[in-house]
């Protein structure tokens, strides 16, 4: 089929089609692949083994909203007029005797 432009005698335009498919995946990637499929089951395997390793007072630690002191403790309310002391840190020099003397009540 010819279009005509002004004098200009053309042949109709027709788009080339191109058909893009996904290219299969190459060795390279492939090995990756499996490489990282068998470092994620020997990872689980070694935590599965640490984890079989530990003691069990250490593996079912104590979740952190235990509190360490009785319920009836608890229960005592704090006087308002209570300032907590302030401690400074033991830097390993000097007396340690004299530094946990600030402890005692």
């Amino acid at each position: 089929m010819l279009l005509e432009y002004g004098s200009v005698r053309t042949a109709s335009y027709r788009p080339l089609v191109v058909h893009q498919t996904i290219p299969p995946m190459d060795a390279n990637a492939a090995l990756l692949q499996e490489l990282l499929a068998n470092q994620k089951r020997e990872l689980d395997e070694f935590k599965q083994t640490v984890l079989a390793s530990l003691p069990e007072r250490v593996s079912r630690s104590v979740p952190h909203t235990v509190m360490p002191f009785t319920v009836r403790l608890n229960a005592v309310p704090i006087p308002v007029e209570f300032i907590l002391p302030q401690f400074t840190q033991y830097g390993g020099i000097g007396d340690p005797q004299k530094h946990l003397k600030g402890f005692l009540a």
